[in-house]
């Protein structure tokens, strides 16, 4: 058995504390990144016309570029648009919608 000790003072904040690993550690939410690929891989499956693929694959790189800038809203209306322009992936955007609601 082992045995590990963390010691924190002085108004410290400590996030995760893992001593030993011996798998994957995920903490948070999955990865929006690889959310928005699967999104944007799904959305390739679908029936949607060149014109209209554009503007929804548009929706995807717009949710990408407010996350990056810590813009939820901006996110979750680009989402919203999407799920009109391809309501098949609705599950799967109302997923990535979650997540990003879920960010603090």
């Amino acid at each position: 058995m082992e045995n590990f000790q963390n010691v924190a003072s002085g108004n410290a904040h400590v996030g995760a504390q893992i001593g030993k690993n011996t798998g994957t550690v995920t903490v948070g939410p999955a990865p929006l990144a690889a959310e928005l690929d699967q999104l944007r891989d799904a959305l390739r499956a679908t029936d949607l016309d060149a014109d209209a693929l554009a503007e929804a694959d548009h929706e995807i790189t717009t949710t990408a570029e407010a996350l990056a800038t810590d813009n939820r809203g901006r996110a979750v209306r680009a989402l919203s648009r999407l799920a009109a322009m391809a309501p098949g992936l609705a599950t799967l955007i109302s997923s990535v919608t979650a997540t990003i609601q879920a960010m603090r």
